[in-house]
């Protein structure tokens, strides 16, 4: 592959993804990679726990944003992995939830 053929190949890669035009699509992925990425910085920075409702209920808004991207984009891998990661979003908030109202039973709260 010569120096053009690499350049164009480049451009038409940056065209294609990175400098892509701003569809629906696009819109709802990238608020999705911003509620993960916000989640994942708030657990880091210990602003958020990361077993609390807060950290998982961004995860799910983040997973459904970014499956409905990869849905209409036709990525089958991002859509099989955000099915996964909102699946184990709503399973760890149902057992937070689970745990702290058998905490509060525990307590004799109602």
């Amino acid at each position: 592959m010569n120096k053009n053929a690499t350049l164009e190949y480049i451009n038409d890669a940056l065209t294609k993804t990175i400098l892509h035009p701003w569809t629906w699509d696009w819109t709802v992925g990238s608020i999705g990679m911003l509620f993960v990425l916000c989640a994942y910085t708030l657990v880091s920075q210990k602003d958020i726990k990361s077993d609390g409702y807060a950290f998982h209920v961004m995860n799910f808004i983040g997973g459904i944003c970014l499956g409905i991207s990869a849905l209409a984009s036709h990525v089958a891998p991002l859509l099989l992995l955000e099915l996964f990661w909102v699946c184990i979003s709503v399973i760890n908030f149902v057992d937070i939830r689970r745990n702290r109202i058998f905490e509060k039973r525990e307590k004799g709260e109602t």
